[in-house]
């Protein structure tokens, strides 16, 4: 009986001991789980991108080449470049001033596609090269700009705005409604972004989207 008393004490240690490693490997195995279903939902939402980024875009190279446009080659050239940013930049992290080099060159592209010159007010505040930011994210606000956007009026153009403050990256769009708003059914548009930023930035960013006087605003903040 004495030898079974002073065991007890070890005996229940020993079981306290073995309760909490199994709640930590048993921890450690359902965050490696969140982790690696993180990493695929994130995969295949970057995998919506591609498709959808590139159908838009054959399209408008498509009728430069209808056109005959002396335009089309350098379109096809700035297509391949922003493809390989697209299928090769796989990074959870980049720097801003890459990515910002990125929707310049969709810009670039998009302008070769209107026969008059864009109306564009693009402005960037702060040093974009201490800044890093996951990839392929700025994209989406520009390309809703030019899907519904209407750019004959040169008093109402599309601007776009980058700021960087301390920890803070602010970024802004706004462009005059167009009546002819193509493909409302489809596209992947701003959930995917949405959706990304919450994996990415959990409550560390603001997304805000207005339509007012037939004026639309997006503003993303991320900390």
């Amino acid at each position: 009986l004495d030898n079974l008393y002073y065991a007890l004490v070890y005996i229940f240690l020993g079981f306290l001991i073995f309760l909490l490693d199994n709640q930590v490997t048993s921890q450690k195995t359902q965050a490696a789980l969140l982790q690696k279903t993180k990493e695929a939902e994130l995969q295949f939402l970057r995998s919506q991108i591609n498709p959808h980024f590139l159908f838009n875009t054959l399209n408008n190279i498509y009728s430069l080449v209808y056109e005959q446009s002396p335009k089309a080659p350098e379109a096809v050239l700035k297509l391949a470049e922003l493809m390989r940013y697209l299928l090769y930049e796989q990074k959870e992290k980049v720097p801003l001033s890459r990515e910002w080099h990125y929707v310049q060159n969709f810009i670039e592209l998009q302008r070769l596609r209107f026969p008059q010159e864009l109306p564009l007010e693009i402005k960037t505040v702060g040093d974009v090269e201490k800044h890093e930011i996951a990839p392929h994210v700025l994209i989406g606000f520009v390309e809703n700009a030019f899907k519904h956007g209407d750019f004959k009026d040169p008093s109402m153009p599309l601007r776009i705005r980058l700021a960087c403050n301390g920890s803070t990256v602010r970024f802004e769009t706004e462009n005059k409604i167009g009546r002819l708003h193509k493909d409302e059914s489809g596209g992947v548009g701003l959930e995917n972004i949405r959706r990304r930023l919450e994996l990415l930035y959990p409550e560390r960013f603001l997304l805000q989207v207005s339509g007012k006087n037939d004026l639309y605003h997006s503003q993303l903040i991320l900390n």
